[in-house]
C-alpha cells in the first residue's frame, strides 16, 4: 500500500473521494505562520475533518506523481483552507504547517 492508502481501497472509492470529498483523521504537528501577535509554534492537534472535492483530486493527482504538489502538501493546504480559514470566513494570512504526521485515517 502507497503512503496513502487504506485497506481496501480501490478505484471504486477513488472516483467516489474525488466526487464528494474525503472524510480523515489525523495526529500531526500543526504550526502557523501568522500575524504579530498570534501564537504559530507547532504543536500536537488531532484534527478530523473533510478535504473538499478539489483537494480529495489533487490528492490522488500528487498520489500519482501528477502535479507539482506532494499528498501531504496537498492535505496541509486543504486542511488550511477548510478547517483552520473555514473557506476564507476566518484567519486569512494564515499559512498552515503539517508536520511530525503521527498517523492520518482516511474514510472512503
Amino acid at each position: 500500500m502507497g503512503p496513502l492508502a487504506a485497506s481496501g481501497t480501490g478505484a471504486g472509492e477513488e472516483e467516489g473521494c474525488s466526487q464528494t470529498g474525503i472524510a480523515f483523521e489525523t495526529r500531526a504537528d500543526f504550526g502557523s505562520k501568522a500575524p504579530v501577535g498570534t501564537t504559530g509554534e507547532p504543536r500536537l492537534r488531532r484534527i478530523a475533518a473533510r478535504l473538499s472535492l478539489e483537494y480529495a483530486r489533487r490528492l490522488f493527482s500528487g498520489q500519482q506523481g501528477i502535479g507539482d504538489q506532494t499528498p501531504n502538501e496537498v492535505i496541509a493546504e486543504g486542511l488550511q483552507d477548510g478547517y483552520f480559514q473555514d473557506y476564507g470566513r476566518r484567519a486569512s494570512g494564515l499559512e498552515a504547517e503539517f508536520a511530525g504526521i503521527d498517523y492520518i485515517d482516511f474514510r472512503f
